[in-house]
Order: C-alpha cells, then sequence, then structure tokens
C-alpha cells in the first residue's frame, strides 16, 4: 500500500513539472488573488472515461487574473506496456456566474491549457466564480486484478492560496471501492488537513484547514479490473498506435523466416554417411 502511494506522489509531481512555468508563484499583487472554495466532482462511467466538473470561486484582489483564469492539465499517461496514451480531453462547458464564458483550448506536449475569458472583456476586482466540465479517458493503471487510479485535486491551482476543497468520487452502479486513500502536502493544518468519508462505490474528501501556494491534495483509489469496461485498454492502445499491429505482424514474419533460415543451415550441414562396400 505505501509503495502504491509513494508511487502516485512521484507521478503525480513529475507530471506536473512539465508545466511548472506555466503555474509559478504568484509574486507582488498578484499574489493577492486567492481561491476561495474549489469543489471537484469526478463520476467514472463504465465505458472508462471520467465526468468531471470543477466549480471554484476565486477572489481578484491582485492583478494577476485580468480577463480570465488559464489552467493547465496533464493529459497523457502511460498504458499497457509502458505505451504513452492521450487521454483525449474535451471541454464541454466554462461557465463565469452561471453565464457561458467563452474559452479557447490548446493541447501540447501531453498539457491542455484553458483559457477562460475574452480578450476584450477585463473581469471586475472581486469574487468570481467558474464552472468547468470536462471529459477524459481515466489514467488507470492494472495489478493483481485491480485498477488503480491517481488524480490531483488541485491540479491547476497550485498557484494560488485556497481557502477551502472538496473532493467527490462517484462509480458505476455496483462498483465498490477496494481502497481509497489521500494525500495532502501544504496545509495550514497541524493534523491530516482533511476528512475522509468513504462508501461503497463512493468517496468524499474535504480539507480542513486553508492551503498554502505550491501545496497539492491527490487522491488513489483502486477497484476491482474486471467490474467494468477500464479493463479494455488494448482499444485505446490500437487505436492511439495503430502502427503497432503492423510492426508485430513484421516480427512475427521476420522470426518465422529466421527460424526457416536456420532449418535449412542446419539441414545443409547434416553430413550423409554412406556404408563403405
Amino acid at each position: 500500500m505505501k509503495r502504491r502511494i509513494l508511487y502516485a506522489m512521484v507521478m503525480i509531481v513529475a507530471a506536473n513539472l512539465s508545466f511548472a512555468a506555466q503555474t509559478a508563484l504568484p509574486e507582488g499583487d498578484e499574489a493577492k488573488d486567492a481561491i476561495k472554495s474549489l469543489r471537484v466532482s469526478v463520476r467514472v462511467d463504465r465505458n472508462g472515461k471520467i465526468d468531471v466538473e470543477q466549480d471554484f470561486v476565486i477572489s481578484l484582489s491582485g492583478n494577476g487574473i485580468k480577463r480570465g483564469p488559464i489552467l493547465s492539465y496533464v493529459t497523457v499517461y502511460k498504458g499497457i506496456g509502458g505505451l504513452v496514451l492521450d487521454q483525449k480531453m474535451q471541454v464541454q462547458e466554462v461557465l463565469r456566474n452561471g453565464q457561458v464564458e467563452p474559452f479557447s483550448v490548446l493541447s501540447q506536449g501531453g498539457v491542455t491549457q484553458i483559457t477562460c475569458g475574452s480578450s476584450d472583456v477585463f473581469l471586475e476586482r472581486k469574487e468570481q466564480r467558474y464552472t468547468i466540465r470536462y471529459t477524459r479517458i481515466g489514467s488507470w493503471s492494472f495489478r493483481d486484478g485491480m485498477a488503480n487510479w491517481a488524480y490531483e485535486v488541485t491540479e491547476s491551482f497550485r498557484s494560488y492560496r485556497i481557502d477551502e476543497v472538496n473532493f467527490n468520487l462517484q462509480l458505476p452502479d455496483g462498483v465498490e471501492l477496494a481502497n481509497f486513500t489521500t494525500g495532502l502536502s501544504g496545509s495550514e493544518s497541524t493534523g491530516t488537513g482533511y476528512l475522509l468519508k468513504e462508501a461503497k462505490g463512493k468517496a468524499d474528501v474535504a480539507s480542513t484547514a486553508p492551503l498554502r501556494p505550491q501545496a497539492f491534495m491527490f487522491v488513489n483509489a483502486s477497484w476491482k479490473a474486471s467490474s467494468f469496461a477500464t479493463k479494455s485498454q488494448w482499444i485505446e492502445v490500437l487505436t492511439q498506435h495503430p502502427k503497432l499491429p503492423i510492426s508485430a505482424f513484421s516480427a512475427i514474419i521476420l522470426f518465422s523466416l529466421l527460424i526457416h533460415l536456420l532449418n535449412r543451415l542446419i539441414k545443409s550441414r547434416r553430413v550423409k554417411t554412406v556404408p563403405l562396400p
């Protein structure tokens, strides 16, 4: 269990280094911008995708955010055989204070970036509430008949102080959690810094104290791999790596040809013994 948690932490931290430059610590007046509340809801579908809703209130007291927040997400992971798979993130909508907000999406180098707002609209220096809904393929890993999943709750918000974090996970009907753990770093609490409520197919995590800038919260969940379609990861492998079957077929042909040549070589070197008269 400790190894699994440590592995999840290492993978999350390593992934976030790829866009650390975009989420550097705010300085000066920018540091006044803060996340008052962050609520993340994740629903796992039977087709292996996850539906995510991020609802957050940001207090614009400084000059860091002028037109809207820019959020970055690591959207690649290592699948079967160490092959890199794209999570095919699809942003469904962005709302600001309950109204549809324009946004743009840029995917590059394994990172998807959502830029909220318009270039010609400047935000008022007050609290703004955003809701972002998106889907993407779950970054599942499989071991000993279990499906394992790690997720960083504070992804894209690590540059800011976060006063309150709430996370909810919902599995498909009939699928039960085998294990659920939470990791938290950078909390102002002297204890664990969070409360966990776990049921058969769902889990809720709530912070008990504010999180400092560059803090992070992650969750790690596991369930039986035979429960639903997350076990069919090979479909994504073949879709995203179409040359793989051709390479495998070519390897089989070359191997068969090599065996055939070796057999002919062995036969040609056999000496036929002829009895003396």
